[in-house]
């Protein structure tokens, strides 16, 4: 918080009487598109706009219908918008460019330049995979510098199977490689 009140005093934006920051006359509010009414998600918009205020930003809060999930995403009717994601690739990479490449659907803000989009390519051109894993992490770090997609938790997965059925089922930093997951003997 206390970066966030430099950085903010910084770019022009000073604290209003009511303690919104303020900057030629605008208050400093950014909307959160809140889909469908399930208490999680509510509670979770409300801590965003507790974490917001002492800094001087008002979250207001527009709920919306779960149905209409694609329309906001693809019209891109939001300021803030939480969206799960999880790449099921075991091999690191491969969807990389899905999240972060600039003219991709998948990348909802559209942020990002040609200039990374061609780095991000560049690493499933890595044949060893430790030097693309590497390579990966490095340009998603850029990509990161955007502040258009901020992860904020990797949470916990659940996952039922048949008992018997190895290497396969909740994993947050780690997908098996397929040819592994089968049945015991």
């Amino acid at each position: 918080p206390d970066q966030a009140k430099k950085d903010l005093d910084a770019a022009g934006w000073k604290p209003g009487g009511d303690g919104i920051r303020e900057k030629g006359g605008k208050k400093l509010e950014v909307g959160y598109t809140l889909l469908g009414d399930d208490p999680l998600g509510k509670a979770t918009a409300g801590a965003l706009a507790a974490m917001l205020k002492p800094v001087g930003v008002r979250l207001v809060i527009k709920k919306a219908d779960d149905a209409d999930f694609s329309n906001i995403l693809s019209e891109r009717k939001f300021d803030l918008f939480l969206s799960g994601n999880r790449s099921m690739d075991p091999f690191g990479a491969r969807y990389l460019c899905e999240m972060y490449c600039s003219d991709r659907d998948s990348n909802i803000t559209g942020a990002g330049s040609p200039a990374l989009d061609k780095e991000i390519r560049a690493t499933s051109d890595i044949a060893d995979l430790d030097k693309q894993a590497a390579a990966a992490n490095k340009v998603e770090q850029k990509a990161l510098q955007n502040y258009a997609r901020l992860p904020m938790y990797s949470g916990p997965s659940t996952y039922s199977v048949k008992k018997g059925l190895a290497n396969v089922g909740a994993t947050i930093f780690y997908t098996p490689l397929p040819e592994t997951v089968g049945w015991e003997k």
